[in-house]
């Protein structure tokens, strides 16, 4: 949302920094939203406007807990990661993937 891609781009999605201080602007800007003009809002896909808000509190709120001002936006899950880890001859868990 913050890079209000049109059509969405994933090469520009993955590896973009995301401030804590745009969540904070991003959840008051969203919560004070009716769901049908979130719908609406460039780079958010339609079917997550129910969700969104309650999702970008959690993550403040987990950025928050670790001390961290910002995250790196990842267009792969954690699967991935788990599967580089064993690629890598480690065992899936906490910590970085390779």
């Amino acid at each position: 949302m913050e890079l209000e891609l049109d059509p969405y781009d994933r090469d520009r999605v993955h590896g973009h920094r995301l401030e804590l201080s745009t969540c904070e602007l991003l959840l008051a800007r969203l919560a004070q939203m009716p769901e049908d003009e979130r719908r609406a809002v460039v780079g958010l896909h339609p079917d997550r406007a129910p969700t969104i808000v309650a999702g970008v509190a959690m993550l403040i709120e987990a950025m928050r807990a670790f001390g961290l001002e910002a995250v790196e936006v990842s267009e792969h899950d954690i699967l991935r990661g788990a599967a580089l880890r064993l690629a890598a001859g480690s065992p899936p868990g906490p910590g970085p993937a390779s």
